[in-house]
């Protein structure tokens, strides 16, 4: 039990380090594809998670298990820096678009509830099966914006139109 600190330490580091390095490397998988996307998406609770290991690391190095707080907090150290790279990268981008970014809408995209007007609309027949959308109405009172196109992440392999309704809730309520 006495080992349980610099245990938590590099295994929180490393999880994040390992999580963090896709975020650069190119993914030589499919299931290493997705956890590139769900590192980039998610980078700054990643960080959260490197943080966590870098500071159980310095409590490590100060009860003195020298070596596991030492690999802690450099794994943690660097995945910190990888977790941040999406966040810096965006922000001469969002700049640039005249974009503000949120820290509060990032990590609570969806607490205010949105209860937009969805219409599924027959677009296409093809071999004999229709095609379908999901058609989501801005509020009336809406600044009108450009339509946008949402095709789910699902690398034509999986999912549905209906996945993540939150997020078409989302825009929709910003008037697209």
């Amino acid at each position: 039990m006495k080992r349980a600190l610099p245990i938590a330490a590099v295994l929180c580091s490393a999880t994040a380090l390992f999580l963090t390095l896709w975020i650069l490397v190119p993914a030589p998988l499919p299931v290493l594809w997705l956890v590139a996307v769900v590192a980039s998406e998610w980078s700054l609770y990643l960080g959260l998670l490197a943080l966590a290991g870098v500071l159980l690391g310095l409590l490590a190095l100060r009860r003195k298990w020298t070596r596991s707080g030492s690999i802690a907090v450099g794994a943690g150290g660097l995945a910190l820096a990888l977790a941040a790279y999406p966040t810096i990268a965006i922000l001469p981008v969002a700049k640039s678009e005249a974009v503000d970014l949120s820290l509060r809408r990032y990590c609570c995209a969806f607490s205010e509830p949105a209860t937009p007007t969805v219409q599924t609309v027959d677009y296409a027949q093809v071999d004999g099966q229709t095609l379908q959308l999901d058609v989501y109405l801005p509020p009336p009172a809406a600044t009108a914006r450009p339509a946008m196109v949402v095709v789910h992440g699902g690398s034509w392999d999986g999912g549905q139109r209906s996945d993540f309704p939150q997020w078409n809730a989302w825009l929709t309520a910003q008037g697209f």
